[in-house]
């Protein structure tokens, strides 16, 4: 880099957006005076925003390249791409009243925590009854992604909406 083209003249040459990412420089050992703004090596940043997972603040890896191109990247968790404190399923839940409760109450994936999860995920993922329907004298399971749970045409298990044979509805 020369002293006209590196990251930190091009960031102090970009205005907000500049002002911006010099914010969320997260390389301790590496200064921006010494990269280039195309340099497409994986670099680390921090959340300006304030996206916080498990109480820090999110930190991902991204090229300088890919920060200041046409398709500029940020903060994974502000563009709805990875679940933060402020945005999961869980939080979900728990500001959408009885409904949220009711899913809380269905959630049946032992290996993962709703908090890890989007709202919006297309993720096939596992739940369980909360109305009492088995089959085989077993709880109803059945898989639905939390997008099809928290969206608009919201689904639910398949024995209490009829769809499926139950113990306590089958011919």
């Amino acid at each position: 880099p020369t002293d006209q083209n590196n990251l930190l003249k091009w960031c102090q040459d970009n205005g907000e957006y500049g002002q911006k990412l010099i914010g969320e420089w997260a390389e301790p050992e590496l200064a921006m005076k010494d990269v280039m703004p195309a340099s497409t090596k994986k670099l680390s940043w921090r959340c300006s925003a304030g996206c916080t997972k498990d109480g820090e603040v999110i930190t991902w890896e991204a090229s300088p390249n890919n920060r200041t191109g046409s398709g500029c990247t940020g903060c994974p968790g502000c563009a709805g791409k990875s679940p933060t404190d402020q945005n999961n399923l869980l939080k979900w839940c728990q500001d959408n009243g009885e409904y949220g409760q009711k899913l809380i109450g269905e959630w049946a994936e032992p290996e993962l925590a709703m908090k890890d999860v989007m709202p919006a995920s297309t993720k096939k993922l596992s739940w369980r009854c909360s109305a009492g329907c088995t089959k085989d004298g077993e709880v109803i399971t059945w898989e639905a992604s939390p997008n099809n749970r928290t969206g608009s045409g919201c689904t639910g298990c398949p024995g209490c909406a009829g769809k499926s044979p139950t113990d306590q509805n089958n011919l």
